[in-house]
């Protein structure tokens, strides 16, 4: 059976940690046990645990102490904490949230609503682990849309309950909005993205797990921390939402401290969420994009060559390629000097972003050669677009020297879907270069 994640068990009761661990080891999950919070501050920076179950009452450093501990320490910040107690009172669930944990589960623990737990829990840390695998490899990331850390989405049929959360929350300083309805809810999302949305299960046009179940669908809200609301305590309808994506869960009449603590630990781990994002993209730009033209770069280049040689072959379809080289280049550098010659560079790359489609790959080469990947387009299309970019540079007024046209040489060539070699396709763009610089420059010629 395959590990699905690994679990820090930590209390000072031996049965209590035997007990959570047979139910996690029967649901697949590898189990680390400590009995007291300075061997759990050891293990959880040894083990790099997915989840962190943490007694609250020990003797030596309690459960809230280790917590807030753990996350100060940036090694071990971003695994998930659930704090596992006896204490039912609100104050105690606010100090915990305000250490930092992520949940409670309550004592005697329910072995259903543990696994939901966990699993939920689990599930964000390897998300969080794979974003961070994509930073240190600077892998492509997914365009995410990271929500306002301040905007919250209520949605709330009852006009009493309604006007209760925007008091509480308002004093908090939030922009809180309110939907009424779950169409209500999906129009304001459409329209812009919550960092927290506080979500009512019974509603008069769907019940809020339905609704739960569009958002989560949604790429757009991914992020968005939810939390469910019911007047009911029932565990199936609390399961249901956690495994549906729900981060929390609060029961009416809602207790205002808890309900201001809840949201002020969900709405740090958003953003968490959103710096870990933004952390990949700008990782990712870094490692692929030139720092001087700031056009993809080669190694970003010889990545998207290969993808689109691979859709070509897949789908049956043309691509095309572009190879452009700045002619006499050299005479620029040696008359107007190297910052002359990279300005030239710098003026010639926004005039061809401004030139290529979006779904264009426009690239440095190398030195003065720039490339331009076409997906999905045939020769005759390429050859339009390389006439189009050369009369454009050669009109264009460039900076730092002293009105000197610049011109421009390109090669084009066709990739077709049974191609499977870059480098020959690179060598024909090259090819037609070669004659079009042979030929008098300033000049297409295709291969």
């Amino acid at each position: 059976m395959s590990i699905e994640g690994k679990v820090l068990v930590v209390d000072d009761q031996p049965h209590n940690v035997k007990l959570l661990a047979t139910h996690l080891n029967h649901a697949g999950y590898a189990v680390v046990k400590a009995y007291g919070g300075e061997e759990a501050l050891t293990l959880a920076r040894q083990e790099g645990p997915d989840l962190i179950l943490l007694d609250v009452m020990m003797p030596g450093l309690d459960g809230y102490q280790v917590t807030a501990q753990l996350k100060k320490d940036a090694q071990t910040r971003m695994i998930p904490i659930v704090l596992v107690t006896a204490l039912e009172g609100v104050e105690e669930k606010v100090r915990g949230f305000e250490s930092g944990a992520d949940d409670f589960l309550s004592k005697p623990v329910n072995s259903i609503e543990l696994l939901a737990r966990v699993r939920s829990l689990v599930k964000l840390k390897k998300l969080q682990d794979y974003q961070q695998c994509q930073v240190e490899a600077s892998s492509e990331p997914e365009a995410v849309q990271g929500g306002d850390n301040e905007f919250i989405l209520v949605v709330e049929d009852d006009p009493v309950a309604a006007k209760n959360y925007e008091l509480i929350l308002g004093k908090e300083d939030h922009t809180v909005v309110m939907a009424h309805t779950a169409a209500e809810a999906m129009e304001i999302l459409s329209q812009r993205v919550p960092a927290l949305i506080i979500l009512d299960m019974m509603l008069p046009d769907m019940s809020g797990l339905e609704l739960l179940d569009r958002i989560k669908a949604s790429n757009a809200c991914q992020f968005s921390s939810v939390i469910i609301v019911s007047a009911l305590d029932d565990l199936e309808t609390k399961v249901q939402g956690i495994d549906g994506g729900a981060d929390d869960y609060i029961l009416k009449p809602v207790n205002h401290h808890e309900l201001q603590a809840r949201v002020r630990a969900n709405l740090r781990k958003h953003s968490l969420q959103h710096k870990m994002q933004h952390d990949l993209q700008t990782a990712f730009l870094r490692a692929t994009t030139d720092g001087l033209t700031e056009l993809y770069n080669r190694q970003y280049f010889d990545d998207a060559m290969r993808k689109v040689m691979a859709e070509a072959h897949r789908y049956e379809r043309k691509f095309s390629l572009l190879l452009l080289d700045i002619d006499h280049f050299k005479i620029v550098n040696d008359t107007f000097g190297h910052v002359a010659g990279d300005h030239v560079l710098q003026e010639l790359a926004r005039v061809m972003k401004n030139q290529v489609r979006e779904s264009d790959i426009a690239c440095r080469y190398g030195g003065e050669e720039f490339t331009v990947v076409l997906p999905g387009t045939a020769i005759v299309g390429a050859v339009a677009l390389a006439e189009k970019l050369r009369t454009t540079i050669e009109h264009h007024p460039f900076p730092d020297v002293d009105g000197r046209q610049i011109t421009v040489s390109i090669g084009v060539t066709e990739g077709k879907g049974a191609e499977r070699d870059a480098s020959m396709i690179i060598a024909q763009a090259d090819e037609a270069l070669y004659q079009a610089k042979r030929q008098g420059r300033n000049q297409v010629r295709e291969s």
